[in-house]
């Protein structure tokens, strides 16, 4: 899944979009207010939430994936304890 990133206005409860995404028919959002009319954080700020986002939304992507940690087959228990001699020691406990 591809991240795009489209400005836009939250005005009387609707987003207006400064422009159309290529691409895009139909698909999930994530909104996130960066401020109100009145106190716009500067550029750099901007960029660097739409790069912190941008982040979020791939780390939880790859979180919706999972971590491949190899999978079975797996030993079971016997297997296991037959690694291992589990005979007392002859030699009086020393």
């Amino acid at each position: 899944m591809a991240l795009v990133a489209v400005e836009g206005v939250y005005r009387d409860g609707r987003i207006e979009l400064s422009e159309t995404p290529e691409g895009v028919d139909e698909s999930q959002v994530l909104v996130v207010f960066i401020g109100n009319g009145a106190a716009l954080e500067s550029d750099a700020d901007q960029y660097g939430a739409i790069a912190r986002n941008k982040a979020v939304a791939l780390a939880l992507e790859d979180m919706r994936k999972g971590v491949d940690l190899g999978g079975p087959p797996y030993p079971k228990r016997e297997d296991l304890y037959d690694r291992f001699d589990r005979k007392p020691a002859s030699d009086g406990g020393h």
